[in-house]
């Protein structure tokens, strides 16, 4: 295990507003962003020196951007 995998990291960001209604009712809105700058996370090279893959990186290991919207309404 001497070698090294590329740096990780990753930024989520959520956004969120309400919206009253009546004193008891209102709407939640909300916009979640998973991976916001859709940057790749490779994971670490193959170790086994008997690959021919030996030092190459095959996996991935985030998902690409996603992004999610909800509406809730509360009574």
């Amino acid at each position: 295990g001497t070698e090294r995998s590329p740096n990780f990291y990753n930024i989520d960001f959520m956004v969120g507003k309400r919206f009253p209604i009546t004193e008891s009712q209102y709407f939640d809105f909300r916009a979640e962003f998973f991976n916001l700058p859709n940057t790749t996370a490779f994971g670490a090279p193959v170790r086994d020196t008997s690959s021919p893959q030996f030092g190459f990186i095959n996996s991935q290991l985030n998902s690409p951007r996603a992004i999610q919207f909800a509406l809730k309404y509360f009574f």
